[in-house]
């Protein structure tokens, strides 16, 4: 996945780095040429949809991110972060709380996490891209003008391209 500046600067929307060619010959070198990369790659491959059928409820209680739910950031100066990317969603202070009392008493990382939940996504349930999905609350809201709810369209773009590069692969 390739994510904006970690400075809350949007420009990103009009000057990607890399166009959706780009990336699709990105992809494809790096499975060309690393074979731990494609096999850890197609390894991960249905265990999403695998998962869903198996065991609905457990899956839909799943975070569809990883930011405040086993990772957090915390700056030079104090501020924490759910990620180290999301640096404009402050859930805390270890200046004035400590970090244990940020990670089990944030307000804002409780919201957080009743939000990040597959059942929060349902239009991703049945998408054929849902096992090469990688979903980051941060570039939903960055795109979708603080929308964390609403699924980037580059994480969108760039599932169906894994998809299509890695079943062209196998």
């Amino acid at each position: 996945m390739l994510l904006p500046q970690i400075d809350g600067n949007t420009d990103f929307k009009t000057k990607s780095t890399l166009n959706q060619n780009q990336k699709q010959m990105l992809l494809r070198s790096l499975l060309e040429n690393k074979n731990q990369y494609t096999n850890e790659q197609l390894s991960r491959c249905s265990t999403k949809s695998n998962d869903l059928c198996k065991n609905p409820a457990l899956y839909l209680e799943q975070p569809v991110c990883s930011a405040g739910i086993d990772n957090c950031s915390i700056s030079s100066t104090g501020q924490v972060y759910p990620c180290t990317e999301w640096t404009g969603f402050k859930i805390g202070d270890i200046n004035l709380n400590s970090l244990k009392e940020i990670w089990e008493r944030s307000e804002q990382l409780k919201q957080l996490r009743a939000i990040n939940k597959r059942k929060n996504y349902k239009k991703c349930l049945s998408c054929e891209a849902l096992d090469y999905c990688k979903v980051c609350l941060m570039l939903n809201q960055a795109e979708n003008c603080g929308e964390i709810l609403r699924i980037s369209k580059n994480t969108c773009n760039e599932a169906f391209m894994t998809k299509d590069v890695l079943e062209k692969t196998r």
